[in-house]
């Protein structure tokens, strides 16, 4: 059976186990819609990167 390699392979493999990652928290009071409505599209703004001050926030639009 074939196998694909290239120059760098092992580094893409595995990237995913390098890529922070954070945790969303369901906040109630936050929340729009009621649950099951549809998708969400979660956008993370350059708070979250530490850019401007602490603190993270994210912008997430509820749609049909």
């Amino acid at each position: 059976m074939p196998t694909l390699n290239w120059i760098g392979k092992e580094a893409v493999v595995n990237h995913h186990l390098h890529v922070p990652f954070h945790l969303l928290k369901d906040v109630p009071d936050l929340a729009c819609g009621q649950p099951g409505d549809g998708n969400l599209i979660v956008q993370r703004t350059q708070w979250d990167r530490g850019h401007a001050g602490s603190g993270s926030h994210l912008i997430i639009h509820h749609f049909n």
